[in-house]
């Protein structure tokens, strides 16, 4: 800013003095298109951007690229919601994969305009907080009509498999009045796969 002043030369000191401290509002950076943009929003403000595009559920205890997920796609999920797409971007947020199986795919029928959930979780466990708040995403997500009847949780774990080879090779050669017309090698591959898993499982009294 400059320090011009726009004060009329009769201006008392209280006025030149709250000039000067309005002038250094100017100074202060406003970076508007950074702050609502999820992706590059600081941390700290995440919880006030997630209230102004009104994301519904919201922990502290997420991870900042779950949080930045849930603030990025509630646009997309108010948009979309009451359809199968809302409840999958809406779970994808917190990084799981959801199947949903409608009342007419079960064996035998179920009662109808009912589903049930099946969300992948991978190589990590899930807490009673955790499940009721993938329950409340997908009854904010999904229609109104629908009710869901039980969250199922699949297991995923994913392994390196690591394969050793060894290939032992021998020639034995005569050399006489005939032709070598080739020469055969032979050798075996041995495989050893081994996994190993752990579960932990804590029961909560109802």
């Amino acid at each position: 800013m400059s320090d011009l002043s726009l004060l009329p030369p009769n201006a008392t000191p209280l006025e030149r003095a709250l000039e000067v401290a309005t002038r250094r509002a100017f100074d202060v950076p406003v970076p508007v298109k950074t702050v609502w943009d999820p992706e590059t929003c600081p941390v700290a403000l995440l919880p006030w951007l997630a209230w102004a595009f009104a994301v519904d559920q919201w922990d502290s205890r997420w991870s900042d690229a779950q949080k930045r997920a849930v603030v990025g796609n509630a646009i997309a999920i108010h948009r979309y919601r009451g359809t199968l797409g809302a409840v999958k971007r809406a779970i994808a947020s917190l990084g799981y994969d959801i199947t949903i199986r409608e009342w007419f795919e079960e064996s035998p029928r179920r009662d109808p305009f009912t589903f049930r959930a099946e969300v992948r979780i991978a190589d990590s466990g899930v807490e009673l907080p955790l499940y009721r708040q993938l329950e409340q995403l997908i009854n904010d997500a999904k229609n109104v009509r629908s009710h869901l009847t039980g969250v199922t949780l699949v297991g995923v774990t994913e392994v390196d498999l690591f394969l050793g080879v060894e290939v032992i090779s021998g020639n034995e050669v005569e050399i006489g009045a005939f032709d070598q017309q080739h020469i055969d090698s032979y050798g075996s591959l041995n495989v050893a796969v081994g996994i190993a898993m752990s579960v932990n499982v804590t029961v909560f009294p109802e």
